[in-house]
């Protein structure tokens, strides 16, 4: 039977085995190495849906889901619309932030890339409003997120998807 933890520093974990045989070795010098190495940051979204990943070598996480209703357009609710389109980007921001810096900000420093992804326009409309907030917030982490994603299209914003967004 496999189990998983995550150990975050300043945590240290001591394993204690009388024979580790070469298969397990192998695997615990890869996970050491792991932390050294670069991670990625992967968004799957819709309108209303957004999935955030971190990618490593040997594993995928996913960090956060967020989800707020967004009304179809129409000539009558276009203004509504739009307000609650920045509502939602601006609850992943919210998202990416918690999961990113403070506490957790060792993870974005190892951080080497951000791949969005969305059917449609919304990946567009996204980094838009990055570009826009980063302005007005004067946040370190938004202009440092901004200046290492790529755009991408997917088929949908939910988790597997994933796949066709890496693969592309």
């Amino acid at each position: 039977m496999t189990q998983a933890m995550d150990i975050h520093p300043p945590r240290q974990i001591m394993i204690v085995k009388r024979d580790f045989d070469s298969i397990h070795v192998m695997r615990l010098n890869q996970m050491i190495q792991e932390e050294d190495q670069g991670h990625l940051i992967a968004i799957t979204m819709e309108e209303g849906i957004a999935h955030i990943f971190i990618v490593t070598q040997h594993k995928t996480m996913l960090k956060q889901k967020v989800e707020k209703t967004v009304a179809k357009s129409t000539k009558f609710n276009a203004s509504k619309k739009s307000s609650q389109k920045n509502k939602f980007f601006e609850l992943v921001v919210q998202a990416l932030e918690k999961e990113f810096t403070g506490e957790n900000g060792y993870l974005f420093a190892k951080v080497k890339c951000c791949v969005i992804g969305s059917p449609g326009f919304v990946r567009e409309n996204f980094y838009n409003y990055l570009k826009e907030i980063s302005d007005k917030k004067q946040s370190s982490f938004i202009k440092d997120l901004i200046s290492m994603t790529i755009i991408e299209h997917c088929s949908t914003g939910f988790k597997h998807s994933l796949n066709e967004l890496l693969g592309s």
